[in-house]
């Protein structure tokens, strides 16, 4: 910035004071557009990755839905099996392996199944229907099948819901996937004894 004035002419405080107020204008502008062009760099990445993200999604809800029973048939088709040496393993081994895999098999159905549903709630094409449920009894229900899993695990699961909360308006699948995942982490997460 230049300014020019007569020989003659001396600056006085207040030209002075308006050319620092303009200064000060034109740096606070140069700055906020630096952040706005930042910023419009951050959204197109954003919506480059959010482009890239529907297009996963969009394979993966169009690829074969995978069929429970097909896939869920395989660990009960291995009833027999043998060591490289040609004996046979035990019948606990082999229930215990079949477990696993049944397991392994039904947790890879259920992220199948939570990208699906996410993409159809990202497209809006799923509604999501509430029912009313009885929290304290659908929670017991809930945590049965992982009682003998914290028992095997020397773990400790308490249970602490008030008998006289009231019904909850739920969509209860969602609620049973994201309760069943927290139960998941914490027995693997949580060292034996506690």
């Amino acid at each position: 910035m230049w300014l020019i004035n007569e020989s003659y002419y001396a600056f006085s405080e207040q030209d002075i004071r308006l050319v620092e107020q303009v200064a000060n204008q034109c740096a606070i502008a140069l700055r906020q557009s630096r952040l706005y062009q930042a910023a419009q760099a951050q959204v197109q990445e954003l919506e480059r990755l959010n482009g890239l993200k529907d297009d996963f999604l969009s394979t993966v809800s169009h690829e074969p839905h995978p069929d429970d029973q097909h896939q869920n048939g395989y660990p009960d088709a291995g009833a027999e099996f043998t060591k490289r040496d040609g004996s046979e393993t035990s019948a606990e081994s082999v229930d215990r392996y079949l477990r696993v895999l049944k397991d392994e098999c039904q947790r890879e159905i259920g992220l199948i199944n939570d990208l699906l549903d996410l993409t159809r709630l990202d497209t809006g094409t799923e509604p999501l229907f509430l029912t009313t449920i009885n929290f304290p009894s659908w929670v017991a229900h809930l945590v049965e099948p992982f009682k003998e899993r914290i028992y095997h695990q020397q773990q400790q699961l308490a249970v602490d819901v008030p008998a006289e909360l009231p019904d909850l308006k739920t969509n209860p699948s969602y609620l049973e996937r994201i309760l069943t995942e927290l139960l998941n982490n914490a027995c693997k997460y949580t060292p034996a004894g506690r």
